[in-house]
């Protein structure tokens, strides 16, 4: 990992400086910006290993990042199409795009993106049925 480097900041005045990390503790130390910050400096023409290098971050990180908004942009444009599309609408869309994605994934970002219209859908599944016994509903 590459650390912070002040003269990167420098070369690019108004750039926003990230928060000092806690490095007194054992491991790799935490990242910490914010969107706002990276899309700053996809803005001014920066690559990803060129944020990579800025932020002292792995490639590995800018990957995930850039998958997720990536997923992100994608589910937004099916729900514009699908407003009231479900995880399984949203999931069969996704891989005939070829992006083959978990349940969980698929989950998290539908509750990013809309968490009140994932909790109104949610409801919508659940069905109550009156039987005379068990097993009657297959007959």
């Amino acid at each position: 990992m590459v650390p912070w480097r002040q003269e990167s900041a420098q070369s690019m005045p108004g750039a926003p400086m990230p928060p000092p990390t806690n490095r007194s503790r054992t491991g790799r130390p935490h990242s910490n910006f914010t969107a706002e910050q990276i899309q700053l400096f996809l803005d001014l023409g920066l690559n990803w290993q060129g944020i990579a290098s800025l932020f002292g971050i792995g490639d590995g990180l800018c990957t995930a990042i850039d998958n997720a908004w990536n997923l992100l942009s994608n589910i937004r444009h099916i729900l514009e199409s699908t407003p009231n599309a479900g995880e399984t609408y949203i999931r069969a869309s996704l891989s005939h795009m070829g992006i083959h994605i978990q349940h969980r994934r698929v989950r998290e970002a539908l509750h990013t993106i809309d968490p009140i219209g994932q909790s109104v859908r949610h409801r919508q599944a659940i069905r109550t049925y009156n039987v005379r016994g068990p097993n009657e509903l297959c007959r």
